[in-house]
């Protein structure tokens, strides 16, 4: 054994909650936020000019940017969760190179009138970001942490 004990500091329960989102507290706008019919149909773009996003850690594809979404005004926000951990994220109607994972809670959301779960990668088990599942429209999207995506394709 390597001498460290699992304790509540370190324990997975409390890990993750140093990862969850927390209530809008702080979110920046940007000048790229645009609205899903804003951009141009993935047919307009052509197959080979699709932006496709991949896991940072391990290259597996996660979702393209035909699935970018505006929520809340925006397809990209900054939120900080308890710890005061900073995340960029941006919102995805569907991610599936990701996976959820853990008990859905509504607990510190950053989406009012929705619940979240962590969203880890299908390929090497990574944290991404999070599943936020609801009522309103969209009833589920993926919030994705921008700097644990990369749109350079594997060799």
């Amino acid at each position: 054994m390597n001498g460290r004990r699992l304790n509540e500091a370190n324990s997975p329960a409390t890990i993750g909650r140093r990862l969850a989102p927390i209530p809008v507290l702080f979110r920046k706008s940007t000048e790229q936020n645009q609205k899903l019919d804003q951009r141009p149909d993935v047919e307009e773009l052509g197959k080979e000019e699709e932006e496709k996003f991949y896991c940072a850690s391990c290259g597996h594809l996660i979702t393209t940017g035909r699935w970018l979404i505006s929520v809340d005004g925006g397809h990209e926000h900054t939120f900080f969760n308890p710890a005061g951990i900073i995340f960029d994220i941006r919102c995805f109607k569907e991610a599936p190179g990701a996976v959820a994972a853990g008990k859905s809670t509504d607990e510190f959301t950053w989406f009012q009138g929705y619940s979240w779960q962590a969203a880890l990668c299908r390929g090497c088990g990574a944290q991404l970001g999070w599943q936020f599942t609801g009522d309103d429209a969209p009833p589920v999207f993926f919030g994705l942490i921008r700097d644990r995506l990369t749109t350079q394709a594997p060799e």
